[in-house]
């Protein structure tokens, strides 16, 4: 027995090498009472660690994030109370988003390729409110808030578009939208905020 033994994926049912000391001495204490005639029973694992970092003690459980990238993180059953965590667990939001950028249900463009985008002649719109908007635009942009889309269409300018609200979701739905009209639209990943955070990153 040992850390070399593979063990049982908890989550897949898989084998799986997982070299930490709990499961390494429970295994060994499961074949001592076999080899004495007890009743003995391996279990999977999940492989739960933790370790010290300057100062921080930092602790998983499951999966890393190489395998996570081949898993659903949209369908992950996560718990949720109000005192411990979001009905939308940010997680599974991540899954959703990384979803829509796979199936190419909503094509994104990235902050840092927005100007040449633009340069290129793809038209931006704005969809967030009015006073947001006056708060603080990107260069270029047209306001038309989202709920208004639908009755501004013929305002649109031709050609390719990018819609962008502060951090993402009304942007997918303006995206959506206009796919639905025939536009050709991509969405600006992140929004305002990123593309705020971005630039004030390359003044400093």
């Amino acid at each position: 027995m040992g850390d070399a033994v593979e063990k049982v994926d908890g989550l897949t049912a898989e084998t799986t090498l997982v070299p930490l000391a709990n499961t390494a001495n429970r295994q060994g204490r499961v074949l001592a009472d076999v080899l004495t005639g007890r009743p003995g029973e391996d279990r999977p694992v999940l492989g739960t660690a933790i370790v010290g970092v300057f100062g921080l003690q930092v602790a998983s459980t499951g999966w890393n994030e190489k395998r996570l990238r081949a898993v659903d993180l949209a369908d992950l059953e996560l718990a949720y109370a109000p005192a411990f965590g979001s009905a939308k667990d940010p997680v599974n939001m991540l899954g959703y988003v990384d979803q829509n950028t796979l199936t190419g249900v909503t094509p994104t463009v990235q902050w840092h390729e927005l100007a040449d985008a633009m340069a290129a002649g793809a038209s931006l719109i704005d969809v967030r409110g009015p006073a947001e908007f006056a708060a603080g635009a990107i260069p270029g942009a047209v306001n038309i808030p989202v709920d208004e889309l639908r009755d501004r269409l013929d305002e649109l300018p031709e050609g390719a578009l990018i819609v962008h609200c502060a951090v993402g979701v009304r942007g997918h739905i303006a995206a959506w939208i206009l796919a639905e009209h025939g536009r050709a639209v991509r969405n600006l990943d992140g929004g305002y905020r990123t593309w705020a955070a971005g630039v004030a990153s390359q003044a400093g």
